[in-house]
């Protein structure tokens, strides 16, 4: 069940700044003020959401953003800080099944609750599948208590709070990598791929990306995938709400431009870019750390996050994303459908290590009119299709290839997902390459995901939610502890808003977000 409403704590009078309105810098932002500070959430462009961007027009609705929604109870938990309960203002549609997914030699399969449905499918790839099935789920029920339940609120500020749980990431073969865990399981290369490509949703290669990224199955079977009534940015627009209900104060399309610092190395604030000062005792940063140090934190206060260091991280993939409005349908599309190619681990290697355009095309659809026709105009569709490729560092000139990545991509849509007609029917059409995810979003290197999910680039490893230089900054993005993702995000926020109000000796905000991890936890013994 879910915490009680709550009752905001009277104000302290001390002030906070949060850059970027991401879901990561609301959630800190919402944390911080219903805890009695007094919170300016600044956003460089003039739409909150971040990642989470929309696109309306011509009676088209589309997100931009993250639109495959699991781990309900971390956006509940925010409105019960304000008192107010989610329903009242998010409606969320449970999907059945989650997705499906398409092998590049036709088979597929409809992903959805564990259950005989799932497991007669599963039976046609392999036999024993089933059994595999459950005994894999029973290992992520595992990984997920220790990795979710123990280690995703946790503050890894010390090297002493990382070899605490060095013990229990052993046992769990944390060193082991989410392909290689799920190798173990089943033989069949197709369900090696369904039950290991999860990682590539928050950045993570899944032939090295650490066995702690497969909770991903295990969060979707007890939790659900969701689809919030309006989009993704509905939810956003809902928390902005709660946000200033709580007294929080909003100022959008205005860049900060510099995290004010004192000597010895303490945040007084920030500058944006009209040139005014936004004093604070606290300030979070949503932007990626990369940006946040190397763009915001001069140079004499960096002993640890030196620009040297900077470009030594290794960076999660880029992505095209491809926005399209139809004046048709295709109703054999799911939700969410995944086109997945037959040399998976190959694929991956041309992505994030040699860099390279991939040999076969690597597809994501989301067909959110299957759920709410009301996104399109009648008999029209709502289509965004993501194609994964190399960050920047690629060398590509996105300039001169974009227009042959939207023929690769149409062309897969029309062709293997059985989409015909499809240019013909396009009234509206955009696109993100990398060099939009470097330049509006603020990504290192036109990164999505931030810094890529390894072991030694995870927990302790990964830039710390309170600030090794700075005191007095905390960051919540998708590139510190625990990672990218709307739930990562949101528990970054909540990591970054507790440390700040632990440090300013106050009492950390309530429920720790992890009112799912006991909702699972029940749902598993039950």
């Amino acid at each position: 069940m879910l915490e009680a409403t709550q009752t905001p704590r009277p104000r302290t009078g001390r002030r906070a700044v949060v850059i970027g309105a991401g879901f990561g810098g609301i959630g800190a932002a919402i944390r911080l003020q219903a805890a009695g500070l007094d919170v300016t959430l600044i956003e460089a462009t003039n739409d909150p959401g971040g990642r989470a961007g929309i696109i309306k027009e011509r009676g088209f609705t589309i997100d931009m953003g993250p639109v495959l929604i699991t781990a309900p109870d971390l956006i509940a938990e925010l409105f019960a800080l304000g008192g107010e309960r989610m329903e009242d203002h998010v409606r969320l549609v449970p999907l059945e099944p989650f997705y499906k997914v398409q092998f590049a030699d036709g088979s597929m399969i409809d992903y959805g609750t564990s259950g005989p449905a799932l497991w007669e499918q599963l039976e046609r790839f392999e036999t024993g599948a089933t059994a595999a099935h459950q005994r894999f789920l029973a290992h992520t029920r595992t990984l997920y208590q220790r990795a979710f339940e123990e280690l995703g609120t946790a503050d890894f500020s010390s090297l002493r709070s990382m070899l605490a749980v060095v013990p229990d990431l052993a046992k769990v073969r944390a060193d082991q990598s989410v392909y290689s865990l799920v190798s173990k399981y089943f033989e069949d290369p197709r369900l090696r791929i369904l039950f290991s490509f999860h990682p590539l949703f928050i950045g993570g290669n899944p032939v090295r990306a650490s066995s702690v990224y497969a909770i991903v199955p295990h969060l979707e079977q007890v939790g659900g995938v969701y689809h919030p009534m309006g989009g993704t940015f509905e939810m956003v627009q809902a928390l902005i709400g709660l946000f200033k209900r709580l007294g929080g104060k909003v100022e959008l399309g205005n860049p900060v431009t510099e995290i004010i610092v004192s000597p010895p190395g303490r945040a007084m604030g920030v500058r944006t870019a009209d040139g005014r000062g936004w004093p604070a005792e606290v300030v979070v940063s949503n932007a990626d750390p990369p940006t946040t140090y190397r763009r915001l934190v001069a140079p004499e206060w960096r002993r640890t996050w030196s620009d040297a260091r900077l470009d030594r991280l290794k960076l999660s993939m880029s992505c095209y994303v491809l926005y399209l409005g139809l004046n048709r349908q295709y109703p054999h599309l799911r939700h969410h459908t995944i086109l997945m190619p037959n040399d998976f681990p190959g694929v991956l290697g041309d992505l994030f290590d040699r860099r390279v355009m991939p040999r076969e095309p690597a597809l994501y659809v989301h067909a959110p009119t299957r759920t709410e026709p009301g996104l399109a105009p009648p008999g029209g569709e709502v289509i965004y299709a993501l194609a994964p490729v190399p960050h920047l560092d690629g060398r590509i000139d996105w300039e001169r290839h974009a227009p042959a990545m939207r023929e690769q991509v149409i062309h897969a849509m029309e062709t293997t997902l059985g989409m015909p007609g499809l240019r013909d029917a396009i009234v509206l059409e955009r696109a993100r390459t990398p060099v939009e995810f470097r330049d509006l979003l603020g990504s290192e290197r036109g990164a999505a995901f931030s810094i890529e999910p390894v072991l030694l680039q995870s927990a302790w490893f990964r830039p710390h939610n309170r600030s090794e230089d700075v005191k007095g900054l905390y960051l919540a993005g998708a590139g510190t502890h625990p990672g990218a993702g709307i739930p990562g995000t949101l528990l970054a926020g909540t990591i970054a808003a507790n440390c700040a109000l632990v440090d300013l000796r106050l009492p950390p905000s309530s429920g720790r977000g992890v009112t799912v991890a006991r909702r699972a936890g029940a749902q598993a013994m039950a």
